[in-house]
């Protein structure tokens, strides 16, 4: 990962080429994703809308202008207001030049939501969710679509981030009986709550048919929702976790950020921190830094804290589990859907009452890659969560066996 010096550097370099040619959508591009990895979100945003004018073709720039919209929700960086008018203009011209590129349309949905223009966002998603469902159901969306209905989803993947929650769901949304969101992560329940329930119901395609489940997986609602909330809207709704060594995943985690092009400490830095923060904080409670302007300073720290705190299972399963009764749950450990995927399927569909359904291949949906971490690193995370981890396994009255 790069310093901040010499990431200030490189959009240096990039203006300089700009100089040149003023028009180079490679080097508003790379401006953009320097802007990202200093967390910089807004003219991160600026700079991929350059791309976008120099290339309306380019796929990538779309979708880091996607990630850029999600963190910067995150951590309370306002887009500015002729930056997401311009992008809704962008948009709407990529959608009439090129009327087969879904994601624009999709996208186009994101920034009139960040306007507030919710009934319009509407629209853009009632349009992405009919393609979408025409090309995996065509006789549903053709004979019973009806976006005048209110479609409630029937379940939630709720957890955890890089537990594979990604794989799963697309696992799931395979069967036959089940119809995918618009979106796999909404982050109703999360970030956007505001919005009204209209928005969150115009995610899952309304149909006069009832024999389809539909329902969406937003990992983060783990730490980051409401569970009463959801039982008030929801009583009788299915609830599914899954639960990795939180050691991996919060290594996972870390290099998933990475990934992102979203700024960070030292791998060693960045866990060392967390776990000095947790022992003067003890009580986890993620909701509450929810809201909050950070410095530089303070966002590496939040952000180190992300990777950290939703492994600390025990604190958050208390919460869903005092609030939802124990059969609408469903816990999974992630290494045993890792090794044997068509095994927890099986638990899956007979969770949710639908027929078991076999894929021939179970592709890993979100691979990741990264470096081995020292001995020293890992011991020091074994250490801190090992008690934790003790708790879960006496609170569930199950082994997890995590190392």
């Amino acid at each position: 990962m790069l310093p901040e010096n010499q990431t200030k550097n490189l959009i240096a370099h990039y203006q300089k080429a700009l100089l040149i040619k003023p028009d180079n959508p490679t080097a508003f591009y790379q401006i953009g994703k320097q802007y990202q990895y200093l967390a910089a979100f807004n003219h991160a945003f600026n700079y991929y809308l350059k791309a976008i004018q120099s290339n309306p073709h380019s796929n990538s720039c779309y979708h880091d202008l996607k990630i850029v919209i999600f963190f910067s929700n995150i951590f309370n960086q306002l887009i500015d207001p002729e930056y997401l008018q311009l992008g809704s203009d962008l948009l709407k011209q990529t959608i009439k030049n090129q009327p087969q590129y879904l994601f624009a349309k999709y996208l186009l949905g994101n920034l009139l939501s960040q306007q507030e223009k919710v009934k319009e966002a509407i629209a853009c998603y009632q349009a992405f969710s009919y393609q979408q469902i025409l090309a995996s159901h065509p006789k549903l969306a053709q004979q019973h679509c009806n976006p005048q209905i209110l479609r409630k989803p029937d379940f939630i993947i709720c957890g955890l981030p890089k537990c594979g929650t990604t794989s799963i769901y697309g696992y799931l949304t395979s069967h036959p009986h089940v119809l995918t969101a618009v979106e796999k992560e909404i982050n109703f329940f999360s970030h956007f709550f505001d919005r009204g329930l209209d928005y969150y119901y115009t995610h899952f395609l309304a149909t006069a048919n009832n024999n389809y489940l539909t329902g969406e997986a937003t990992p983060s609602y783990f730490f980051w929702a409401n569970p009463q909330q959801i039982f008030q809207l929801f009583p009788n709704i299915k609830l599914i976790f899954l639960f990795r060594n939180p050691v991996d995943r919060a290594i996972s985690s870390f290099y998933l950020l990475h990934r992102l092009g979203i700024g960070q400490n030292s791998l060693d830095k960045t866990f060392n921190l967390s776990i000095q923060t947790l022992e003067k904080r003890p009580d986890f409670d993620w909701l509450s830094v929810q809201k909050q302007k950070f410095s530089t300073d303070s966002l590496l720290e939040e952000i180190s804290l992300m990777h950290t705190i939703p492994s600390v299972y025990i604190f958050f399963i208390k919460k869903w589990m005092n609030v939802f009764p124990k059969e609408h749950l469903l816990i999974l450990k992630s290494e045993d859907f890792y090794s044997n995927p068509s095994a927890t399927m099986k638990q899956v569909h007979r969770f949710l009452n639908l027929p078991d359904y076999q894929l021939t291949e179970y592709r890993n949906y979100n691979p990741g890659s990264y470096s081995l971490m020292s001995d020293k690193l890992r011991q020091q995370l074994v250490e801190f969560f090992y008690p934790y981890n003790q708790q879960l396994e006496e609170y569930l009255g199950r082994k997890f066996n995590w190392e």
